[in-house]
């Protein structure tokens, strides 16, 4: 069983997108990219998944369009499952497990003799 379509629909940055993929299922699937290539964005749409319906905070939608509908489907050898807000049928066919750090990179931009000094700190919310 390989999953070799995943698409995603207002989800961080995605507006709508479909990739191409090669996931094995019960299988550790790392992803590797450089910057803004929407890793978070994949892992944010499978941690929204876990339950009995896709659960995407308004912080989470894309552009923070709070009233456009979230989804997220996937194929695998043929079939095709789909999770939104009513229902998700992709938590009843597989596990979803992401492990992704919660570090957030913030700035102060406190001015000093006139001049904005960039001061950056990681946090990591409770």
């Amino acid at each position: 069983m390989t999953i070799s379509k995943i698409h995603i629909e207002n989800i961080r940055g995605f507006e709508k997108v479909s990739l191409t993929v090669n996931l094995r299922p019960n299988c550790t699937n790392i992803l590797v990219a450089p910057n803004g290539f929407g890793k978070s964005s994949i892992c944010t749409a499978f941690n929204c998944a876990r339950g009995s319906k896709l659960n995407v905070d308004e912080k989470d939608k894309h552009k923070k369009k709070d009233t456009a509908v979230s989804r997220l489907s996937i194929e695998y050898d043929g079939n095709t499952l789909h999770a939104n807000s009513n229902l998700n049928e992709i938590s009843g066919e597989f596990d979803i497990h992401v492990i992704k750090s919660n570090i957030e990179p913030k700035a102060k931009l406190p001015k000093i003799n006139g001049f904005t000094v960039a001061k950056p700190y990681l946090e990591i919310p409770s």
